[in-house]
């Protein structure tokens, strides 16, 4: 959650000096939040990557990639072709109950 990687990144203040100091610090954090950081839940893309689109295609090349690596040297992986990260159907930063109706996945 974003909580976790504000508080690992070492980048967040024990406090802000004022509002201006927390607009200068999220104009930076969000940025490489959405756009540098890599996250685990969405098969290490960027959430601009799976939002703007890009997602499938960059598996795709992902996979090639990965492909061509094991025609080429077979005996490095032991497990067999490796496989990129499957894409969630949904994703959530709050994940409601399963029996409840009103959840709206994104």
């Amino acid at each position: 959650p974003l909580a976790e990687v504000v508080g690992t990144a070492g980048w967040l203040p024990g406090r802000f000096d004022n509002q201006s100091h927390a607009i200068d610090y999220c104009r930076n954090f969000f940025p490489w939040y959405n756009h540098g950081h890599r996250h685990s839940g969405i098969a290490t893309l960027t959430p601009a990557d799976v939002y703007l689109g890009a997602a499938q295609t960059m598996l795709n090349d992902r996979r090639c990639v990965l492909e061509a690596a094991y025609n080429k040297n077979p005996e490095r992986f032991p497990l067999g072709m490796p496989q990129p990260a499957d894409l969630p159907q949904a994703v959530y930063i709050n994940r409601l109950s399963k029996g409840n109706t009103e959840e709206i996945a994104h």
